[in-house]
């Protein structure tokens, strides 16, 4: 790690001078913008404290950075299975080409903003103030909402937006998935309380973001080739959807019918809690009901699920003893559930969360016929990790003496693998 040691601060918003070449450390909570900003202005690394060590910002911090580590040009060791990227810039996405991935499974809408955001600090709201200013006074969340309310940044955050969207076709074949997440944000962000996140947030309280990503990758479906998928996270009820497929009306922008459709941009969502597993299929079927809608691509995030669905915390475990808990049966049997509903209706899933970069919840994800979809660190090393059966991983999730029943608790007839 190279280059002198340094506390962010928003002032580095307007002195960028400050950091280059330097080593920048952050709280593991800091803005996403805050850390798109410090890979632009060419720190030489950024360092993250704090309990929660896979927290956004380090996340974000993995998938823009991940870039820096091609810089030989070699495309790295082969994969050696079938898998898409999680990525959210044009260097990334051609970085998750070059090693061998069949498509985007997951650009969070959330990383896209602060990329594209990153790009407009200097700029000037018509009310007075800069978008530096609104960052560090208002947090991404309300910069966002001012962002969407002043027409020339709208239409210059559109462009750069599109910017890296374009970048996804130049990258991959025909055809090839791109599922677009919209903002996922939560309290943290909006400062509302209520417990609100992801799609009952944007619905309730910025609705206009709805719409808007959902115009630009309409826009990106009708001049490209790949499958652009625009999807809703965190989604919880049917009438989510719905009010999702209205606004996008509003705009002017129809999903695909079909998935051979690509004049359209194709529909999904993320499955993050155990009523979208249990009535993904219920949805699909009063979607293509009522508005002739076929879902392209659904998401499946295990970190959410598995919070839900046990009620531990979503990144910190309790105890030595959870910090697999992703493969408890009952995650499991919900995928299994999941697994059935898609099969039987040709919807295809891609699994995005942290199991994903698991070896052996690679296999079992893939015999429930699930795509899966790994940050770009994760898939430089896929080649090289050690499977463990996902049966040993649930044993030791629900600490269970043997693997007796667990088959088919899950409700599925897994093997060993």
């Amino acid at each position: 790690m190279s280059g002198t040691l340094i506390d962010w601060s928003s002032t580095f918003y307007r002195s960028p001078e400050l950091v280059t070449g330097r080593t920048v450390r952050c709280a593991v909570d800091a803005p996403l913008p805050a850390v798109a900003f410090l890979e632009r202005v060419g720190v030489a690394e950024v360092q993250f404290t704090g309990e929660l060590a896979a927290a956004h910002a380090s996340i974000l911090w993995d998938e823009i950075a991940s870039w820096r580590t091609s810089a030989d040009g070699g495309a790295g060791p082969p994969l050696g299975e079938e898998l898409l990227a999680n990525a959210c810039t044009a260097d990334g996405f051609k970085r998750a080409a070059e090693l061998g991935t069949i498509g985007l499974g997951l650009v969070r809408g959330e990383f896209l903003f602060a990329v594209a955001v990153a790009a407009l600090v200097n700029q000037q709201f018509a009310g007075g103030g800069t978008v530096a200013d609104a960052l560090a006074s208002d947090g991404e969340w309300r910069t966002l909402c001012r962002l969407l309310a002043d027409q020339r940044l709208r239409r210059m955050l559109a462009e750069q937006l599109m910017f890296i969207l374009d970048a996804a076709n130049s990258a991959f074949p025909p055809s090839a998935p791109v599922f677009v997440r919209c903002f996922d944000y939560g309290d943290a962000y909006s400062g509302t309380g209520g417990g609100q996140r992801g799609a009952a947030l944007l619905l309730d309280q910025l609705p206009e973001a709805v719409g808007f990503l959902a115009k630009i990758v309409a826009e990106a479906q009708a001049r490209h080739a790949v499958r652009y998928v625009f999807a809703m996270p965190m989604v919880a009820t049917y009438a989510e959807l719905t009010e999702t497929v209205a606004l996008a009306g509003r705009g002017g922008v129809t999903f695909a019918a079909s998935p051979d459709d690509l004049t359209r941009p194709g529909f999904g969502w993320e499955v993050e809690t155990p009523a979208a597993c249990l009535c993904t299929g219920l949805w699909s079927d009063h979607l293509k009901r009522e508005y002739g809608i076929v879902p392209a691509l659904c998401g499946i995030g295990t970190n959410d699920l598995t919070q839900f669905t046990l009620a531990r915390p979503r990144r910190k475990p309790v105890r030595l003893v959870d910090a697999r808990h992703e493969a408890h049966p009952a995650v499991l049997a919900l995928l299994g559930r999941l697994a059935d509903d898609c099969t039987g209706r040709g919807i295809s899933a891609v699994l995005s969360g942290a199991a994903g970069e698991d070896p052996g919840y690679r296999a079992f994800a893939r015999q429930l016929g699930f795509l899966v979809s790994c940050p770009i660190p994760a898939l430089m090393t896929a080649a090289h990790d050690r499977l463990t059966p996902v049966l040993t991983q649930a044993v030791a999730a629900d600490r269970l003496v043997d693997a007796y029943g667990v088959a088919d608790a899950i409700g599925r007839g897994i093997n060993s693998a």
